[in-house]
Protein backbone atom coordinates (compact mmCIF):
# COMPACT_ATOMS: atom_id res chain seq x y z
CA UNK A 1 0.00 0.00 0.00
CA UNK A 2 1.39 3.39 -1.00
CA UNK A 3 1.79 6.37 1.28
CA UNK A 4 -1.17 8.12 -0.35
CA UNK A 5 -3.38 5.08 0.15
CA UNK A 6 -2.42 4.88 3.81
CA UNK A 7 -3.14 8.56 4.35
CA UNK A 8 -6.48 8.20 2.61
CA UNK A 9 -7.41 5.23 4.78
CA UNK A 10 -6.43 7.14 7.89
CA UNK A 11 -8.55 10.13 6.88
CA UNK A 12 -11.53 7.86 6.33
CA UNK A 13 -10.99 6.23 9.72
CA UNK A 14 -10.84 9.64 11.42
CA UNK A 15 -14.01 10.87 9.76
CA UNK A 16 -16.35 9.44 12.40
CA UNK A 17 -14.51 9.31 15.71
CA UNK A 18 -17.75 9.72 17.63
CA UNK A 19 -18.67 6.17 16.63
CA UNK A 20 -15.11 4.99 17.28
CA UNK A 21 -14.96 6.14 20.90
CA UNK A 22 -18.64 6.45 21.82
CA UNK A 23 -18.56 10.19 22.48
CA UNK A 24 -19.25 13.35 20.50
CA UNK A 25 -16.72 15.37 22.49
CA UNK A 26 -13.87 16.13 20.08
CA UNK A 27 -11.30 16.71 22.82
CA UNK A 28 -12.09 13.29 24.28
CA UNK A 29 -11.88 11.74 20.81
CA UNK A 30 -8.43 13.21 20.08
CA UNK A 31 -7.15 12.28 23.52
CA UNK A 32 -8.24 8.66 23.22
CA UNK A 33 -6.92 8.44 19.66
CA UNK A 34 -3.47 9.59 20.75
CA UNK A 35 -3.44 7.12 23.64
CA UNK A 36 -4.37 4.24 21.37
CA UNK A 37 -1.77 5.09 18.71
CA UNK A 38 1.02 5.61 21.26
CA UNK A 39 0.25 2.25 22.85
CA UNK A 40 0.81 0.46 19.53
CA UNK A 41 4.26 -0.99 18.89
CA UNK A 42 5.69 -0.53 15.42
CA UNK A 43 8.83 -2.03 13.92
CA UNK A 44 11.76 0.39 13.49
CA UNK A 45 11.13 0.64 9.74
CA UNK A 46 7.63 1.96 10.36
CA UNK A 47 8.29 4.23 13.34
CA UNK A 48 8.14 7.39 11.19
CA UNK A 49 4.64 6.57 9.94
CA UNK A 50 2.46 4.25 11.95
CA UNK A 51 -0.68 5.08 10.01
CA UNK A 52 -1.29 1.43 9.04
CA UNK A 53 -1.35 0.32 12.67
CA UNK A 54 -3.55 3.28 13.60
CA UNK A 55 -6.05 2.45 10.85
CA UNK A 56 -6.21 -1.16 12.05
CA UNK A 57 -6.75 -0.08 15.66
CA UNK A 58 -9.53 2.33 14.69
CA UNK A 59 -11.16 -0.41 12.62
CA UNK A 60 -11.19 -2.70 15.65
CA UNK A 61 -12.73 0.04 17.80
CA UNK A 62 -15.44 0.59 15.22
CA UNK A 63 -16.23 -3.12 15.28
CA UNK A 64 -16.59 -3.01 19.08
CA UNK A 65 -19.17 -0.21 18.71
CA UNK A 66 -18.74 1.61 22.03
CA UNK A 67 -21.98 3.26 23.13
CA UNK A 68 -20.59 5.82 25.60
CA UNK A 69 -17.32 7.29 26.84
CA UNK A 70 -16.86 4.48 29.36
CA UNK A 71 -17.09 1.83 26.68
CA UNK A 72 -14.81 3.95 24.47
CA UNK A 73 -12.13 4.04 27.17
CA UNK A 74 -12.44 0.34 27.92
CA UNK A 75 -12.37 -0.56 24.22
CA UNK A 76 -9.19 1.53 23.80
CA UNK A 77 -7.58 -0.34 26.68
CA UNK A 78 -8.57 -3.67 25.17
CA UNK A 79 -6.94 -2.74 21.85
CA UNK A 80 -3.71 -1.90 23.67
CA UNK A 81 -3.83 -5.09 25.76
CA UNK A 82 -4.46 -7.28 22.72
CA UNK A 83 -1.61 -5.74 20.74
CA UNK A 84 0.79 -6.08 23.70
CA UNK A 85 -0.07 -9.76 24.08
CA UNK A 86 0.39 -10.44 20.38
CA UNK A 87 3.72 -8.58 20.41
CA UNK A 88 4.95 -10.82 23.24
CA UNK A 89 3.95 -13.89 21.24
CA UNK A 90 5.77 -12.56 18.19
CA UNK A 91 8.95 -11.93 20.15
CA UNK A 92 8.78 -15.36 21.75
CA UNK A 93 8.52 -16.94 18.29
CA UNK A 94 11.47 -15.05 16.81
CA UNK A 95 14.39 -17.19 15.73
CA UNK A 96 17.45 -17.14 17.93
CA UNK A 97 15.57 -16.54 21.16
CA UNK A 98 17.12 -18.20 24.17
CA UNK A 99 15.02 -20.16 26.64
CA UNK A 100 14.89 -17.38 29.22
CA UNK A 101 13.63 -14.78 26.72
CA UNK A 102 11.07 -17.23 25.36
CA UNK A 103 9.68 -18.00 28.81
CA UNK A 104 9.53 -14.31 29.79
CA UNK A 105 7.61 -13.34 26.68
CA UNK A 106 5.22 -16.27 27.03
CA UNK A 107 4.49 -15.39 30.67
CA UNK A 108 3.86 -11.76 29.72
CA UNK A 109 1.55 -12.83 26.91
CA UNK A 110 -0.43 -15.02 29.31
CA UNK A 111 -0.84 -12.10 31.73
CA UNK A 112 -2.02 -9.79 28.95
CA UNK A 113 -4.55 -12.37 27.78
CA UNK A 114 -5.88 -12.73 31.34
CA UNK A 115 -6.25 -8.95 31.60
CA UNK A 116 -8.03 -8.89 28.24
CA UNK A 117 -10.59 -11.42 29.45
CA UNK A 118 -11.24 -9.31 32.55
CA UNK A 119 -11.73 -6.26 30.37
CA UNK A 120 -14.12 -8.16 28.12
CA UNK A 121 -16.10 -9.32 31.14
CA UNK A 122 -16.31 -5.74 32.39
CA UNK A 123 -17.54 -4.54 29.00
CA UNK A 124 -20.20 -7.25 28.88
CA UNK A 125 -21.35 -6.40 32.39
CA UNK A 126 -21.60 -2.74 31.49
CA UNK A 127 -23.74 -3.70 28.52
CA UNK A 128 -25.93 -5.95 30.64
CA UNK A 129 -24.60 -9.18 29.14
CA UNK A 130 -22.89 -10.44 32.26
CA UNK A 131 -24.25 -12.52 35.12
CA UNK A 132 -27.87 -11.67 35.97
CA UNK A 133 -28.32 -9.40 38.95
CA UNK A 134 -30.86 -10.17 41.66
CA UNK A 135 -32.39 -7.18 43.43
CA UNK A 136 -33.82 -8.05 46.82
CA UNK A 137 -36.18 -5.76 48.70
CA UNK A 138 -37.46 -6.21 52.24
CA UNK A 139 -37.40 -9.83 53.33
CA UNK A 140 -39.00 -11.00 56.55
CA UNK A 141 -37.78 -14.32 57.88
CA UNK A 142 -39.38 -15.87 60.92
CA UNK A 143 -37.33 -17.54 63.63
CA UNK A 144 -35.93 -20.83 62.45
CA UNK A 145 -36.51 -20.00 58.78
CA UNK A 146 -33.99 -19.52 55.98
CA UNK A 147 -33.98 -17.01 53.15
CA UNK A 148 -32.47 -18.02 49.79
CA UNK A 149 -31.54 -15.34 47.25
CA UNK A 150 -30.97 -16.36 43.64
CA UNK A 151 -32.03 -19.22 41.47
CA UNK A 152 -32.81 -22.49 43.16
CA UNK A 153 -32.63 -25.79 41.32
CA UNK A 154 -34.53 -28.74 42.65
CA UNK A 155 -33.94 -32.33 41.71
CA UNK A 156 -36.93 -34.45 40.72
CA UNK A 157 -38.06 -36.87 43.31
CA UNK A 158 -37.08 -40.46 42.78
CA UNK A 159 -39.88 -42.88 42.19
CA UNK A 160 -40.14 -45.57 44.78
CA UNK A 161 -39.74 -49.05 43.41
CA UNK A 162 -41.63 -50.71 46.26
CA UNK A 163 -45.06 -50.00 47.80
CA UNK A 164 -45.70 -46.62 49.35
CA UNK A 165 -45.79 -48.18 52.83
CA UNK A 166 -43.72 -50.90 54.34
CA UNK A 167 -44.99 -54.49 54.36
CA UNK A 168 -47.72 -55.02 56.90
CA UNK A 169 -47.24 -57.77 59.46
CA UNK A 170 -50.43 -59.61 60.38
CA UNK A 171 -51.04 -60.05 64.07
CA UNK A 172 -50.42 -63.54 65.32
CA UNK A 173 -53.69 -65.21 66.33
CA UNK A 174 -54.27 -68.51 68.14
CA UNK A 175 -57.15 -70.38 69.75
CA UNK A 176 -57.64 -69.39 73.41
CA UNK A 177 -56.26 -71.95 75.85
CA UNK A 178 -58.79 -72.88 78.58
CA UNK A 179 -57.43 -72.62 82.13
CA UNK A 180 -56.42 -75.85 83.79
CA UNK A 181 -58.75 -77.11 86.57
CA UNK A 182 -56.33 -78.04 89.32
CA UNK A 183 -59.06 -78.54 91.97
CA UNK A 184 -59.20 -76.80 95.37
CA UNK A 185 -55.99 -75.65 96.97
CA UNK A 186 -54.16 -78.10 99.12
CA UNK A 187 -55.56 -78.30 102.66
CA UNK A 188 -58.84 -76.60 101.80
CA UNK A 189 -60.96 -79.85 102.21
CA UNK A 190 -59.63 -80.46 105.73
CA UNK A 191 -60.36 -76.90 106.83
CA UNK A 192 -63.97 -77.18 105.65
CA UNK A 193 -64.48 -80.42 107.60
CA UNK A 194 -63.25 -78.89 110.87
CA UNK A 195 -65.56 -75.91 110.37
CA UNK A 196 -68.54 -78.22 109.90
CA UNK A 197 -67.69 -80.20 113.07
CA UNK A 198 -67.51 -77.01 115.13
CA UNK A 199 -70.91 -75.92 113.93
CA UNK A 200 -72.49 -79.30 114.78
CA UNK A 201 -71.08 -79.31 118.33
CA UNK A 202 -72.31 -75.77 118.96
CA UNK A 203 -69.45 -75.26 121.36
CA UNK A 204 -66.81 -72.60 121.43
CA UNK A 205 -64.03 -75.15 121.80
CA UNK A 206 -61.61 -75.01 119.00
CA UNK A 207 -61.76 -77.89 116.65
CA UNK A 208 -59.29 -80.64 117.30
CA UNK A 209 -56.60 -81.20 114.89
CA UNK A 210 -57.30 -83.97 112.47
Amino acid sequence: MSQCDENGSLQNALSNLSATFGTSNQDAQIGLLKQVVRALWSPPAEEEDGSAAAVAAIAVLNEMKPQDIFEGQLASQMVGTHNAAMECLKRAAEAGQNTASYEINMRLAAKFFAIYLQQLDGLNRHRGKGSPQVNVGAVNVQAGGQAIVGSVETKPRRKRKGPAHGPTVQALTSNPVPPLDLGPPMGLAGDNERIKQSVRRGSDDPASDA
